[in-house]
């Protein structure tokens, strides 16, 4: 993956070595929280500001599939997991925090 930030993807502000681990570390963890319905709404967002990056940095002409991916997490964030979630169930027991 490093090589890959080094070559192509090339980000501004951010060392190549910093990048992939960070990039990693969200692929991985963010689609997994959403699958578990955990955090679900933050989730999204991580993964929002991230497809941004990628649209505005990297492949400035996907727009197409970047656009879906961010309709997608917005649409997340706005409305929530689920009543399937995790964040469902706290938010039952608990109360509403928001």
């Amino acid at each position: 993956a490093v090589p890959l930030f080094e070559e192509e993807y090339r980000l501004p502000l951010l060392p190549a070595e910093l990048a992939a681990q960070l990039a990693a570390f969200s692929e991985h963890l963010f689609p997994l929280l959403i699958l578990l319905g955990l955090a679900s709404r933050f989730s999204a967002l991580a993964l929002f500001g991230m497809t941004l990056v990628i649209q505005l940095f990297v492949y400035p002409d996907a727009y197409p599939t970047h656009g879906v991916w961010a309709a997608v997490l917005l649409m997340l964030v706005a409305k929530g997991p689920g009543i399937l979630a995790i964040d469902h169930l706290i938010a039952r027991r608990y109360g509403d925090l928001g």
